[in-house]
């Protein structure tokens, strides 16, 4: 069950470069009831004896996070280096989630490094490698193997056999689908979007339950010795339900449209963000573990940091991109492919030597542009701060 709990590994591997990222201060939050609205007091406390308070709302877990950068102006109020003495929060007031891409990339004053995302893979790479393990043989190696070795070794028909394999095919997903549903709807709000109702469903379950459905109607309908080269197309239905979605979502994204409904933690009315952005936070949140602060943290992040929304960007681009490269490459081989048994288990393993390939090129890409993320945020404090020195300083 604990190799299960960890699935989140096999969906989208993007590799989150380093750790905890240092605050300059650790706020403790504390509320305030009055008779008129709910407040939450941020406060800088200096020393480790910090006082924490559980948020009451998803809004105060948000806002309980550093804050990201304000557009700042020439007509700016001087600031001496460390954060705000206190700052007072109405419950029902949201952080700027409408228009993330019209932010201005500007470190916040007395904030030296970027928000901090509260997760990283570097601390799990053995459960990496173990969930990989299962992955392959659950998805690949069992039901190849159990098909060739039924036909030749026992002499089993097509039809029989392929029963048999592709009940195997599926088994570690469907577990894993049960579990992140069960912690989605049960009584504790844990695992849910931020904002979302009682039995509020994130966007990757419903993908989730959709591409179990296609799955099912394809083995169901296409069993049978004269659709092999068909069956061999199962595993590229995720990647060919992807693709059009992660692709539309960029042009959302550039073209500024709105969301016409909630989208995992991303509210109605925000600027549709691209997939790859929304896949990260609801795998890790569930699958990973990470919670609802872990998706504030996501939240936050992407709303502070320009760099880091194009890297959602040109991340789905590239994953969109390959769905496609992959299912193209996939349907070639299965027809074209003379001998229908050698098609059959290369059209299998196509759509996962992809996903191999292009979770290694991430990795490293990831890497590198959260590095010049840094770098650039470095840069963006140091020219603001000299900014508001020369503000300050002028009689």
């Amino acid at each position: 069950m604990r190799a299960y709990r960890r699935l989140y590994y096999i969906q989208l591997p993007i590799v989150l470069h380093g750790s905890y990222l240092p605050i300059p201060s650790q706020p403790r939050v504390c509320s305030e009831r009055s008779t008129q609205a709910d407040t939450m007091t941020i406060e800088p406390i200096s020393g480790p004896s910090a006082v924490s308070c559980q948020p009451e709302s998803d809004t105060t877990l948000v806002q309980a996070l550093p804050p990201p950068p304000p557009t700042l102006s020439s007509s700016s109020s001087s600031h001496s280096g460390t954060r705000p003495t206190v700052v007072t929060l109405h419950k029902s007031e949201e952080p700027a989630r409408t228009s993330p891409t019209n932010a201005t990339h500007t470190a916040i004053a007395g904030l030296e490094h970027l928000p901090p995302i509260p997760y990283s893979l570097r601390t799990r790479k053995i459960s990496i490698l173990i969930v990989w393990t299962i992955l392959i043989l659950d998805s690949v190696v069992l039901p190849l193997s159990l098909f060739f070795i039924l036909k030749y070794g026992a002499g089993w028909s097509d039809v029989k056999n392929l029963g048999v394999s592709n009940g195997v095919f599926g088994f570690v997903a469907l577990t894993q689908y049960t579990l992140r549903g069960y912690r989605l709807l049960k009584p504790n709000p844990q695992y849910r979007p931020l904002d979302s109702p009682r039995w509020a469903l994130d966007v990757y379950q419903w993908q989730f339950t959709l591409g179990f459905i296609l799955i099912t109607l394809m083995i169901s309908l296409a069993t049978g010795p004269e659709n092999l080269r068909l069956i061999a197309l199962v595993p590229s239905i995720l990647p060919a339900m992807c693709a059009p979605q992660f692709l539309f979502s960029c042009f959302c994204f550039k073209a500024g449209w709105k969301l016409p409904m909630n989208l995992s933690s991303m509210r109605k009315g925000s600027i549709a963000p691209p997939s790859v952005f929304t896949i990260v936070e609801d795998v890790i949140a569930v699958d990973g573990g990470g919670g609802r602060i872990f998706r504030a943290a996501w939240l936050r992040r992407y709303e502070a940091s320009k760099p880091f929304r194009e890297m959602m960007f040109k991340l789905t681009i590239f994953w969109g991109l390959g769905c496609i490269l992959a299912v193209g490459v996939a349907c070639s081989v299965a027809f074209a492919v003379q001998t229908i048994y050698v098609a059959f288990a290369l059209g299998w393993v196509i759509p996962f030597v992809w996903a191999g390939l292009w979770a290694v090129a991430t990795t490293f890409w990831v890497q590198r542009m959260l590095k010049e993320e840094e770098a650039s945020w470095q840069q963006s404090s140091h020219i603001e701060m000299a900014h508001n020195q020369n503000i300050s300083s002028q009689p």
